[in-house]
């Protein structure tokens, strides 16, 4: 810090402040008796104000001389205290639902802190934020099955829950997510929705990540900057009205993207189709946001079924292709729009022209993505046609699950408690994550 009497050393005398001694105040009153210290701006009996006398030597002119020198003293001697660090709560072994196993979202262990990333952290010492995430995202990594040839992808998907800028679009009805509208959607706060969502995509790990409700290509950006891994992505913008996009993120080592392109939905939503590599093996990933039932729910099945014309498609070209949807189908697996519409199947051998959805075993059991009125619902999945089953090249591994970790979820002695922690809950500002869970898949090289 500044040492004051290195400061007074190398000030000019007119900047010190003067020490108001006995006798320096009657000799500033006999001054003033005779005129001496009269106010410049005084009459000076020619009826005009009398003007400053105070020459080079005056103190405006030593104060222009001694200011450089100044701010040299302070910028070498001012010592900034190190920013308090910004962490989240202490990372502790969460749960991924894996293949039936693990805790309801609900029923989390009592060692949940309550705190998110992005709130301020107590004491010195603190990691931060960004070396917090990457310390989480490697322990979520650990334990994960190797192979020969190396790890097995995750591919998942993820609800972002209105991950919207601050910038009002004349082309969507993104009103409410500005700084003056009803939600208050200030620049603080979308950094710290972006904060959040990159810390659940960098603690899932996962290779390739499918993303629903992103406003524009600008926000999708934006997280990529965000995220501690590296990251690139795909966006297309869809007709819905609200301005709600569908993205795909990659990690090029992994996947080489060589097509895109967008179906027709029958809905606002079109349908993203990305085909490429995958650990070398060509897949076509399509990532969907299928219309809410209370929206439309005609909607939905016309929407379900040009997906599954899509997958039909795609085998009438290849009746081997491998193909992975994934995306909020705003349906559980026992609904018709799953069922029947889409054919889609937990049980094992798949008929013939049905798809694979592994994620419908963890739903019998209670387990889900998104919570509604103390329901548990697993709107969000991932489907996969019979050729990523077997063969030759890369083959779905068997694992899969809804990521969840405490600090994602409301807190206990919230009437909320264990539901997902969303950004907004009532028209209240909670500043969580998303009203979604991210659910995935593990896909790799199998060796007989």
């Amino acid at each position: 810090m500044i040492r004051k009497p290195l400061l007074v050393a190398l000030l000019p005398a007119p900047l010190l402040p003067a020490v108001q001694t006995p006798a320096r105040r009657a000799r500033r009153n006999a001054e003033s008796l005779s005129g001496r210290g009269r106010n410049p701006m005084a009459g000076s009996g020619s009826g005009r104000p009398v003007r400053s006398q105070a020459g080079p030597s005056g103190s405006a002119y030593m104060l222009r001389k001694a200011l450089p020198l100044l701010l040299a003293v302070l910028s070498a001697t001012v010592q900034v205290p190190a920013q308090a660090s910004v962490n989240g709560p202490e990372e502790r072994p969460g749960t991924e639902l894996e293949g039936g196993t693990g805790q309801r979202p609900a029923e989390m262990p009592e060692e949940r802190t309550g705190k998110r990333p992005g709130e301020s952290g107590q004491g010195a010492g603190r990691e931060p934020r960004e070396r917090e995430r990457g310390r989480r995202a490697e322990q979520d990594r650990e334990g994960r099955a190797e192979e020969p040839d190396g790890k097995p992808v995750r591919v998942a998907f993820y609800n972002t829950e209105n991950l919207f800028d601050t910038v009002p679009s004349p082309l969507t009805d993104d009103a409410a997510f500005t700084p003056h509208g009803a939600n208050r959607w200030t620049g603080g706060r979308y950094r710290a929705k972006l904060r959040n969502i990159a810390t659940v995509i960098d603690s899932l790990g996962a290779a390739v990540v499918g993303l629903a409700e992103v406003e524009n290509e600008a926000v999708v950006r934006d997280l990529v900057m965000a995220l501690g891994a590296d990251y690139n992505y795909i966006h297309r913008t869809t007709s819905d009205p609200r301005g709600i996009d569908l993205a795909l993120l990659y990690q090029g080592d992994r996947f080489i993207p060589r097509e895109v392109r967008q179906v027709p939905s029958h809905s606002s939503r079109e349908l993203l189709c990305v085909r490429g590599d995958l650990l070398g093996t060509e897949v076509h990933i399509v990532v969907c946001h299928l219309p809410a039932p209370y929206n439309s729910g005609a909607g939905r099945e016309r929407a379900a079924a040009a997906l599954y014309g899509l997958t039909r498609e795609l085998t009438a070209r290849d009746p081997g292709a491998r193909i992975i949807v994934m995306g909020d189908l705003n349906a559980n697996p026992d609904q018709r729009t799953v069922r029947r519409t889409l054919h889609a199947t937990d049980r094992l051998p798949v008929p013939a022209g049905a798809l694979y959805a592994p994620l419908g075993a963890l739903y019998r059991q209670g387990f889900g993505s998104y919570a509604y009125r103390d329901r548990r619902n697993l709107f969000d999945n991932i489907l996969m046609s019979p050729g990523l089953l077997a063969g030759d090249g890369i083959r779905y591994r068997e694992r899969c699950g809804i990521f969840v970790r405490p600090w994602m979820l409301v807190p206990d002695g919230s009437r909320s408690a264990g539901y997902p922690l969303r950004t907004y809950s009532g028209g209240r500002y909670t500043g969580g994550f998303s009203d979604h869970l991210p659910v995935w898949a593990e896909f790799g090289h199998v060796h007989e």
